[in-house]
């Protein structure tokens, strides 16, 4: 489904069918694209955007915007925290108890999986880009 390019957001670069993807671990699911653009509030910025959709045609005000160093500031926490042992320590633990749901939860086989095989899609993208820097 093709993003409405009425919207604050102005994407640049879309993803096509994301739902497809995103149903292997969170079905049923109500994101449908994945978006970098022009940010909804300073069009200087790029931001990631995540589309969510009601069911029908329109979009849901839930739809999230990060601006990109946000998006990889994420993406060094979760995955440093997947492990029992952190590489960077990357966040303080606010809940020791419910520390260890979060190295459960990627443990459970069907999750494994998938957020494996996503880090394995981010490794390539990260060795190309170092590549060619």
């Amino acid at each position: 489904m093709a993003l409405p390019q009425h919207l604050t957001h102005k994407p640049i670069v879309e993803t096509t069918n994301y739902q497809i993807k995103d149903k292997k671990i969170y079905d049923p699911t109500d994101v449908v694209n994945l978006s970098i653009g022009f940010a909804t509030f300073d069009k200087k910025e790029i931001s990631a955007k995540v589309w969510r959709q009601n069911p029908g045609s329109s979009f849901k005000r839930q739809s999230e915007e990060l601006l990109l160093h946000r998006v990889l500031d994420l993406a060094i926490l979760i995955i440093d925290n997947l492990k029992s042992s952190p590489v960077k320590g990357a966040g303080n633990i606010v809940d020791e108890f419910k520390k260890e749901e979060i190295k459960n939860y990627y443990e459970s086989k069907a999750i494994k999986t998938e957020i494996d095989n996503r880090i394995d899609e981010l490794l390539e993208v990260i060795n190309h880009f170092k590549s060619i820097r």
